[in-house]
């Protein structure tokens, strides 16, 4: 169970560097436009701490979720393969939107792109779609999960 919580609160803490990074980029370009090029500071601090921090976050998440994937008993709901797609191609956006190389409209799409998929993945914790149809139940049991214990009580 304590890892459960170590991977969601990594997640959490995820979406919102994510976000934070997502403000500073844009209040940067905002900043850029309205002053000299050389009058604006180059990204460092805070922002190299923040990314470093998503990159411990990400690695968090990814080991944790291997083990407790490791841990389900044969049982591998399409919500979860969906998520961990989604997580994959919000890492690969969120690389191309930060890192700086490329035209703006990249860096745009990309961050909306990372940002959708964070909302979708949201999306999956949440409902679990798609449980009801392959089942029967409400949703897909997981080893621990609060659906597990509403379907089965003891």
């Amino acid at each position: 169970m304590l890892i459960k919580i170590i991977h969601m609160s990594a997640g959490l803490l995820v979406i919102i560097l994510f976000y934070v990074q997502a403000v500073m980029l844009l209040q940067r370009r905002r900043a850029a436009q309205a002053f000299p090029v050389h009058s604006v500071q180059p990204i460092t601090g805070l922002a190299k701490g923040l990314k470093m921090a998503l990159h411990i976050c990400w690695t968090i998440v990814i080991v944790a979720g291997l083990y407790l994937l490791a841990n389900l008993p044969g049982i591998y709901p399409y919500w979860l393969m969906a998520k961990i797609g989604l997580f994959v191609l919000a890492i690969v956006f969120s690389i191309f939107s930060f890192r700086g190389k490329g035209s703006k409209r990249r860096q745009n799409i990309s961050l909306i792109g990372a940002a959708i998929c964070y909302a979708l993945i949201l999306f999956l914790v949440i409902v679990k779609p798609w449980g009801y149809v392959l089942t029967g139940h409400a949703n897909q049991p997981v080893s621990g999960s609060a659906s597990e214990a509403l379907v089965h009580p003891n």
